[in-house]
């Protein structure tokens, strides 16, 4: 059993007053200057163990606690400890074991707890000991850090064991900030707090505390040094850091050649850059530009800040470009305010604004191209679980987004009246998104990746410069990027990796769809293959071979596309 010593002898630290442990606790957890903290303990002058802290000084206590518990635990419930030396760098702890109890005893024990006194009665000093350290434990975490328990013996016979037990609050003690411990830090203090759920004036935890360096290394873009240090002065706690940023930004690019029909050089390719915290407010800022040939190009651009003012509120921006060689052009703009329930548990509310307009008639005039503007309003969840965004090898992802509103129809001078008449120019429209990605390792070296994507378009009048489009490495393997226009699709995607290295691996996949284009034709495209990854010096390389099947048509092996894509992170 813990927290607790014989007699009327103080938690931890035997005969020692409390204005002197109060004195030492506070001079013990204000040694915040070391990578870190040494705990040494004796026995009658000789070292029977040594403990290397990693986490900072605020652990001591809990090492010392849990030591004194298992000592007990063997029948040595009177054992104590004191402390002998106390340095910046390290603790000297001295154990005291006392008499060891071989009997069977029960356990009768008076609980005092403020005004209340429980009797309970326990078979090993085991259970005890678990009553005691959850009580404890719901102190130091609200508010209370130096609540301990102190035992007095009143009884031992063959047959019981009657101690009485007093719980002690202690001072009650809020957080007033964090401090990083640095220079020149790699994120702002606000955001630092907001993501930690750490603020001014809360109450102590020592559990949230404990657990600071975890959180931090699930952010992508930071890792913590050493720490946290906690210090105490005037009712409050400093907590003090150091981090470090780690390589999270992306960039990739390829650029190219093709030659078109009419012996035209086209410029094609992708490039994209995704930058985390940049301003050292946790933001993301993303840009892609792909032209995937036939003439046409996109340019999409997001930011998403979190945490505005401290708080859980962000805002997310977003705006797309996509022009079809010299047929139409499509604008799509979104802004939305975020409330995030963790970093990775977001739901957000947004505006949604699209437009499309039509850039030539050379075509023959029909209602599957046209001018349109559609303004709605949506709603979106997504939660994320993974080990690493770069090639995860266990977690998942999950996001859901539903967006309502009207399409109004555009009168274009090139067409006449008579044209729009037989036309709804005004209509409702719906927009469903759906995805699922699940990452889990079996065994060591094999990662097995199962993805669903869903989208849907309800309008009464759909038009195909508004349709989905699907095809290429990002989705549907085998086939060219952007090849299909659908205004429904399910996809799903069965992969299997074997690891070379941590990010280098041989793959096996089959990826195939349900989709439904503009005519409410039903069709099953599906594309099989194997890849490479693997990781150089300047980022990830990655190769797939597919093949693709679409209706009822066979296999045909020299339409097999080459997918590869390169990404640096730096």
């Amino acid at each position: 059993m813990k927290f607790y010593n014989s007699k009327d002898k103080n938690r931890l630290t035997g005969k020692l007053s409390k204005p002197i442990v109060l004195s030492i606790l506070f001079l013990l957890l204000s040694c915040y200057g070391q990578a870190q903290h040494k705990l040494v303990f004796t026995k009658a002058d000789t070292v029977i163990k040594e403990t290397a802290l990693k986490n900072g000084n605020a652990e001591v206590f809990e090492k010392v606690s849990k030591r004194i518990s298992a000592i007990r635990q063997k029948g040595f419930f009177q054992a104590e400890s004191h402390i002998r030396n106390l340095s910046k760098d390290s603790t000297v702890v001295a154990l005291n074991y006392g008499t060891q109890y071989t009997i069977n005893a029960r356990l009768k024990t008076y609980i005092q707890d403020g005004e209340e006194l429980k009797q309970l009665d326990f078979q090993n000093y085991e259970q005890l000991d678990q009553t005691i350290e959850k009580k404890l434990s719901t102190y130091r975490n609200n508010g209370f850090p130096f609540a301990s328990a102190r035992s007095t013996v009143t009884e031992i016979s063959d047959s019981t064991v009657s101690l009485k037990i007093n719980l002690n609050r202690g001072a009650f003690i809020e957080i007033d900030t964090i401090i990083l411990d640095q220079p020149d830090p790699p994120v702002s203090v606000s955001f630092l707090m907001a993501y930690l759920e750490i603020q001014k004036g809360d109450a102590f935890n020592n559990q949230k505390i404990q657990t600071i360096p975890e959180k931090i290394s699930k952010l992508e873009f930071l890792e913590c040094v050493n720490g946290p240090f906690v210090r105490f002065q005037d009712n409050k706690s400093i907590i003090r850091l150091k981090l470090k940023s780690k390589a999270s930004n992306a960039f990739d690019g390829i650029i190219g050649f093709s030659t078109q029909n009419n012996n035209k050089l086209e410029l094609t390719g992708n490039a994209m850059i995704d930058l985390n915290n940049t301003l050292r407010s946790g933001e993301n800022l993303y840009l892609n530009w792909r032209a995937p040939g036939r003439e046409s190009q996109s340019l999409a651009l997001r930011s998403n800040f979190p945490y505005i003012m401290q708080t859980p509120f962000g805002v997310e921006l977003q705006f797309e470009l996509y022009k079809q060689d010299s047929s139409y052009l499509n604008l799509d703009f979104r802004a939305g305010m975020q409330y995030r329930f963790t970093f990775f548990n977001v739901v957000s509310f947004f505006l949604k604004h699209q437009s499309s307009n039509i850039l030539s008639q050379k075509t023959p005039i029909n209602n599957q191209n046209l001018d349109y503007v559609f303004n709605g309003l949506g709603v979106s969840y997504q939660y994320e679980s993974i080990d690493s965004k770069i090639l995860p090898h266990q977690g998942w992802r999950f996001k859901a987004e539903f967006t309502g509103g009207q399409k109004n129809i555009q009168r274009n001078d090139s067409r006449t009246e008579e044209f729009y008449d037989s036309l709804s120019l005004q209509s409702n429209q719906a927009e469903v998104f759906l995805l699922t990605e699940r990452y889990w390792k079996p065994f060591p070296r094999s990662v097995f990746f199962v993805k669903n994507e869903t989208k849907y378009i309800q309008n009464d009048q759909p038009l195909e410069n508004q349709l989905f489009r699907l095809g290429g490495i990002k989705n549907l393997k085998g086939f060219d990027e952007d090849a299909m226009r659908v205004k429904a699709y399910s996809l799903l995607n069965l992969e299997y990796r074997f690891l070379l290295e941590q990010r280098s691996f041989l793959s096996a996949f089959w990826n195939g769809a349900i989709t439904r284009d503009i005519n409410k034709t039903t069709n099953y495209p599906m594309g099989f293959g194997a890849g490479i990854a693997f990781q150089t010096k300047t980022g990830i390389f990655q190769l797939y071979y597919a093949l693709g099947k679409k209706e009822n048509n066979p296999v045909d092996f020299q339409n097999s596309k080459i997918h590869f894509g390169f990404t640096s992170r730096f």
